[in-house]
């Protein structure tokens, strides 16, 4: 991140970044198990994301989006 915003700031004085699509899925899909995660450790993970920006990354990035996916036939 700190990469990036020294990358863009001589060109572009104070512009802010935004990180796109932050997620960690909750999807129990035996093909990519690495990625599961319980909603317990994903309310825990999505809470430290904005934590994190809000403490060391406030003056760099404007917003972060969390990105939902919904499994078919859930409501």
């Amino acid at each position: 991140m700190f990469y990036l915003h020294n990358l863009i700031e001589p060109y572009d004085p104070g512009r802010k970044i935004w990180i796109m699509e932050i997620s960690y899925s909750t999807c129990s899909c035996s093909h990519l198990p690495a990625n599961n995660v319980t909603e317990a450790q994903q309310a825990d993970y999505v809470t430290r994301i904005y934590q994190y920006r809000r403490r060391y990354l406030s003056g760099i990035t404007d917003r972060i989006f969390w990105y939902q996916l919904r499994d078919p036939g859930t409501l």
